[in-house]
């Protein structure tokens, strides 16, 4: 029989897990598995998750884009 005094699991903490192990995971872009988990893994996500997390995720790949700084010297 089933142990029935474990507390089923609440989405907040499944979402928290689902992020926390996605960020430990070898070989993922961490800035990426940071968006998402503050943008979309989150509970009660906002109306405007998906076009923050899109946005945030245009400026991350605007930034890597950019040419590296020249250092004259």
């Amino acid at each position: 029989m089933a142990d029935t005094d474990e507390q089923p699991q609440t989405p907040d903490a499944f979402l928290k897990g689902v992020a926390a192990a996605l960020q430990a995971d070898e070989g993922i872009d961490l800035d990426l598995a940071k968006i998402l988990s503050t943008e979309i893994l989150i509970a009660k996500a906002p109306a405007d998750a998906v076009s923050r997390a899109k946005a945030a995720i245009v400026a991350l790949a605007t930034k890597r884009a950019a040419p590296p700084e020249s250092v004259d010297g």
